[in-house]
């Protein structure tokens, strides 16, 4: 159907998009089994579609080193081996491998394999390349098992696609995720107004956009009191803790905050209930010790007021 075919296109879309170099590309495709043949089939046409038959002719992006690439090559030997020694016949190779593969042009092709086992190598770590897994459960409490209890780690992105608001609704509190999405995979990233971020084993902290700002600044919480008796209501705080104090002690906590008025503010708020008529009353009040700066704020003021 057309939904399978968008789901398809989008799941590829995020998979090779700068080679699966991507810390929210879609690791691992779970699928019911009444829709695993059709979604498979829309996967590989997707491919065909975005990079070709060949994807090696293809602006496909390469491994970052050499390395990294080996490293993918390996898993995809791996597996292939693997089924060689013993046959599982749910896993099957549905696009790609390791044949057309190049260490040294850091190429790694665009795979897709059905079912591979748990044991995996591939499966229990971050592919961070364009190779997708899809695995196949029977029902959505075996698809909310197997990403609780089989796959290693809390997931970066969830992504659900789904027609009903309910499905996602459940997906997201039953799976712990840091991020989730419905419908669509990695394009949040676009987003500066919501912040990217990591839970548990996929990271901590967030960034993007203000995010980011509030992320790597300091917030430096600064306190004033007044020195005066009253400020420490009667030294109701100090020993010895008689009736009274012992009474009125547990109910202070109890009490609204108090906001402390900048004598900035003050000196403003003075002179904006007084009548000003010259700069030589500014500078009297000035001169009383209102606040440092208030000559120049009633200045303004009374520029303000004279407009």
């Amino acid at each position: 159907s057309n939904m399978i075919r968008n789901v398809a296109d989008r799941l590829v879309f995020s998979k090779i998009i700068n080679g699966g170099q991507v810390c929210v590309a879609p690791d691992t495709v779970i699928v019911h089994q009444k829709h695993a043949k059709a979604l498979s089939q829309e996967l590989v046409h997707s491919l065909e579609r975005q990079l070709g038959k060949d994807p090696s002719t293809s602006d496909l992006t390469r491994m970052i080193i050499a390395p990294h690439a080996q490293r993918l090559i390996d898993c995809l030997n791996e597996l292939e081996d693997l089924q060689k020694k013993i046959h599982h016949p749910e896993t099957e190779i549905l696009f790609g491998g390791s044949k057309t593969c190049n260490v040294k042009e850091k190429y790694v092709c665009p795979t897709l394999v059905l079912n591979p086992p748990s044991e995996w190598r591939l499966m229990n770590e971050e592919i961070f390349g364009p190779i997708m897994p899809i695995v196949t459960v029977a029902s959505r409490d075996d698809a909310i098992d197997y990403i609780r209890n089989t796959m290693p780690g809390t997931p970066l992105a969830l992504y659900v696609f789904t027609s009903k608001e309910s499905v996602f609704e459940e997906m997201t509190k039953k799976c712990p995720s840091a991020t989730a999405f419905r419908n669509d995979s990695l394009v949040h990233l676009a987003n500066q107004n919501t912040p990217m971020c990591g839970l548990g084993s996929s990271g901590y902290g967030r960034y993007l956009g203000h995010a980011s700002f509030q992320s790597f600044s300091h917030e430096k919480p600064t306190f004033y009191r007044p020195l005066g008796r009253w400020a420490d209501l009667n030294n109701i705080r100090y020993r010895p803790y008689r009736r009274l104090k012992q009474a009125l002690l547990p109910r202070i906590t109890l009490l609204p905050d108090i906001p402390v008025i900048p004598w900035t503010a003050l000196g403003c708020i003075v002179l904006t209930v007084s009548v000003v008529s010259s700069s030589s009353e500014i500078a009297q009040y000035a001169r009383h010790g209102i606040a440092d700066n208030l000559e120049a704020a009633a200045s303004q003021i009374v520029q303000y007021l004279r407009s």
